[in-house]
């Protein structure tokens, strides 16, 4: 495709150059209604206040670039924000929202264990670093839905493991990580030190040390109301009202949370795929979204500025 990775078989896949494209459309959009230069007129109609349109960075980064963002002042003047994240679920032209938590709190967990290597054939000489990390891989995450209330959420799931180079060698170093996820932010909160403890004791009785990296991520983002109701209208005046799903509150993470902690907000889900065509996961190499998604969040961005600038949100 024309706009792949210029470094072979890299690729993010998540949709991000889609958003950057449709806060650039909307900046563009807006400036030619302004300036005069639209095929469409406001008429009479006033604007008030100014629109800021916020390139999101470091989104991926743990705990998140918008902390910068907010650090450096850029949400202090500003009474009402609104984003939105690609979704493969949904067809293009269509939009999901929800009031309230719409992703969910993440953070990362890396788990190093050291210990006496040893020959496979001596395992009682050696703290077994390797079998260690496969009672942590399975045994933690089981206990863990026995102490946090199953209501929240909680999942813990490990996304790589490593150990050792020979079959016959059991090494003195391994490692583990992953991504610990909660929907409500109370369990976010009081995880911290649940999580040091339980590994602590899986690991306890092969004599290996144990290092936990504990990443706190972002807490969920919580949509509110009014800026949700917002979204919907200005998608019905672009759209119709056949055009608006309800999202489910998905177990993935979003630093925008940073933002709707500080400000209202809330997040739409653009649809982007292809009517009748197969869905492509996020973060999967077959990620291709319909680009005509562009244009319908543009056009939702710019509808919802104008909604308020005029006073009609």
């Amino acid at each position: 495709l024309p706009y792949a990775s210029i470094h072979d078989g890299i690729a993010h896949a998540c949709g991000h150059d889609l958003h950057t494209t449709v806060a650039m459309g909307t900046a563009v959009t807006l400036h030619r209604l302004l300036a005069g230069q639209s095929e469409v007129s406001l008429g009479d109609l006033e604007l008030t206040g100014r629109v800021r349109i916020i390139f999101q960075p470091a989104e991926e980064t743990l705990p998140g670039g918008s902390l910068e963002v907010i650090r450096q002042g850029i949400l202090d003047d500003v009474p009402r924000i609104i984003a939105l994240h690609t979704d493969p679920g949904f067809d293009v032209g269509l939009i999901a929202t929800r009031i309230g938590a719409i992703t969910s709190a993440t953070d990362t967990l890396r788990v190093t264990l050291t210990g006496k290597g040893g020959h496979t054939s001596r395992p009682q000489q050696t703290q077994d670093v390797v079998f260690a990390l496969s009672q942590i891989a399975t045994q933690v995450p089981a206990i863990l839905s026995r102490r946090i209330d199953v209501r929240s959420g909680a999942q813990l799931t490990w996304g790589h493991i490593q150990a050792g180079h020979a079959p016959n060698a059991i090494p003195s170093a391994g490692q583990l990580s992953g991504t610990f996820r909660t929907l409500d932010a109370d369990s976010w909160e009081s995880a911290g030190q649940l999580l040091d403890e339980i590994i602590g004791q899986v690991a306890a009785p092969y004599g290996v040390k144990v290092e936990l990296q504990h990443v706190r991520g972002v807490p969920p983002v919580v949509n509110n109301e009014a800026e949700t109701d917002l979204i919907e209208d200005a998608t019905r005046f672009e759209f119709g009202s056949r055009t608006i799903e309800l999202a489910e509150q998905s177990m993935g993470g979003e630093d925008f949370a940073w933002m709707t902690q500080k400000i209202p907000g809330s997040m739409l889900r653009l649809g982007t795929r292809t009517p009748g065509g197969p869905t492509y996961d996020l973060h999967q190499g077959d990620y291709n979204p319909d680009e005509r998604a562009i244009g319908v969040g543009a056009q939702i961005f710019t509808q919802a500025a104008l909604r308020t600038l005029t006073g009609a949100a």
